[in-house]
């Protein structure tokens, strides 16, 4: 049954619902609202409902507890992001735009699949990206559910590594990268990288509007986590 505003707060808090869980799940519905459409840049929810959200849940932040805390962060870091994706978003279609001259180029590379390759890992190797690989504790979830690389014979491993990082990269994940990576177009352009900005549009178009295959970008957040993780695994046999 639905909890009206004047009832009790269904996590047992004995506060009343508009003083407690209310103001956090409406929040979280209109910081995860945003959808990838097949277009040039993801349209974000309006700003002002943006605005909103950041506003009520920096209000949040001083009344909650340790355990409510990690989550209104979560969401105000995801709605703090989609509103710089907003109030960016005019400077970023022009970037976009302006890049289409340069596309002919990355096909031209693509042709030569090893100067291509060592492109895309020198360009997803950058800190910019850091954040968005994914973490050792959830390639290990991953591979707890569906079998870890080491234990998969060789002529089923292509396989195996696309339904991991299908996994991995859920909805909420594949927004988040895809409005990073365009959020670092025009520094590219600005460093006069338009090569590489080429291949990041390109990875960030697919992430957002293919939420069933996997990419260059996604492939290689996927390698880096998975470098940590055997990191982490040999350091725990070490000791």
């Amino acid at each position: 049954m639905k909890t009206g505003r004047n009832d009790p707060c269904h996590c047992g808090s004995g506060k009343k619902y508009k003083l407690c869980h209310l103001p956090l799940e409406e929040a979280e519905r209109r910081a995860t609202a945003a959808e990838a459409p097949n277009s040039a840049l993801p349209s974000p929810p309006p700003g002002q409902d943006l605005e909103k959200t950041v506003l009520t849940l920096r209000e949040l932040l001083p009344t909650c507890d340790e355990q409510q805390k990690a989550k209104v962060e979560k969401y105000l870091a995801r709605a703090e992001l989609l509103r710089a994706y907003v109030n960016r978003r005019s400077e970023l279609e022009v970037a976009a735009q302006g890049l289409e001259v340069h596309q002919q180029e990355l096909a031209d590379l693509s042709k030569d699949k090893a100067a291509y390759h060592d492109r895309i890992e020198a360009v997803f190797a950058e800190d910019r990206f850091v954040s968005l690989r994914f973490p050792v504790e959830d390639l290990q979830r991953a591979f707890d559910k569906s079998g870890s690389p080491l234990n998969i014979p060789k002529e089923d491993i292509k396989d195996h590594l696309r339904r991991l990082v299908l996994l991995l990269s859920s909805k909420e994940y594949r927004i988040e990268a895809a409005v990073r990576a365009f959020l670092t177009l025009p520094d590219y352009i600005a460093e006069g990288r338009h090569l590489d900005a080429c291949l990041v549009l390109n990875c960030a178009r697919m992430t957002s509007d293919d939420p069933k295959e996997i990419n260059p970008f996604l492939m290689q957040m996927f390698v880096h986590g998975y470098h940590a993780w055997t990191a982490a695994k040999q350091a725990r046999l070490g000791a």
